[in-house]
């Protein structure tokens, strides 16, 4: 390998090394908790990831039955067991002051004017609220939407933008996006993670649930991790600075054999 490339590549280790000793990524207690018993989108589950002191609650919003809900799919889970889907306005209130709240909106093609009632509830309900929410979506429309409601209301800090698949550069734009961890494998997608890593933008990788998969996606540089297991993430936080620190070695090793 050329000297000059070589330089740059031991540059870049580390300079991603010293960024990291920074920050810790997220936990974003997706749906609350899961874990054999305990079932997701419960109270029991928000109630679980608490114990883990998540620095988010996430949930996804939608509409059932003419209510504004917590499911991430268009027929409740749970219904089978006789459990009826929390109403989102309920939950805001029960769990406004425990965390921050990352709030996913669940869009149908018949939905009108969703998303102002989403914000409705959110302004009124967040004007003594102590922490912040970070909301969420896939569409480009409710994406402006929200947007324009951050700039309303303080308590909205960002807007995250969900993305499926992507292939060009347009993907470094906005401040904070979401994404499967799956679309790593698409090297594109995964030398821009890297690159706004280093810019300072957030990424948000779901939905992460091994160790070892918290240590791959926390070296290419995502500020969140989305997850099942607030537990196993809060323990991989305590213990990133060994892991990073030997991925880094074991790089400038590989590129002085190159």
């Amino acid at each position: 390998m050329n000297y000059i490339l070589k330089y740059i590549f031991y540059l870049l280790i580390i300079i991603n090394f010293i960024y990291k000793l920074t920050y810790k990524p997220l936990i974003i207690a997706h749906r609350g908790f899961k874990k054999e018993e305990i079932l997701e989108e419960t109270y029991a589950a928000y109630d679980k990831a608490l114990e883990f002191k998540p620095d988010y609650l996430e949930c996804d919003v939608r509409v059932i039955n003419s209510e504004l809900v917590i499911s991430h799919d268009l027929k409740f889970k749970h219904e089978e067991k006789n459990i009826s889907p929390i109403k989102f306005e309920e939950w805001f209130e029960k769990y406004k002051d425990k965390a921050n709240l990352f709030i996913e909106y669940k869009k149908e093609s018949n939905d009108v004017d969703i998303e102002n009632q989403i914000i409705n509830i959110i302004n009124e309900k967040s004007k003594e609220m102590n922490n912040h929410i970070i909301l969420q979506t896939f569409y480009p429309d409710s994406y402006q939407i929200f947007m324009e409601a951050k700039k309303k209301n303080p308590k909205i800090k960002d807007v995250c933008y969900l993305i499926i698949d992507y292939y060009g550069f347009k993907l470094i734009k906005p401040s904070n996006i979401g994404y499967d961890r799956r679309l790593l494998f698409n090297p594109l997608i995964f030398s821009i993670i890297f690159i706004r890593n280093l810019l300072g933008k957030i990424n948000n990788v779901y939905t992460v649930n091994k160790y070892w998969e918290m240590i791959i996606v926390d070296f290419i540089g995502n500020r969140g991790i989305i997850t099942d297991r607030a537990d196993i993430l809060n323990k991989y936080n305590k213990d990133r600075f060994i892991f990073n620190f030997i991925i880094n070695i074991f790089l400038f090793y590989i590129i002085y054999l190159l």
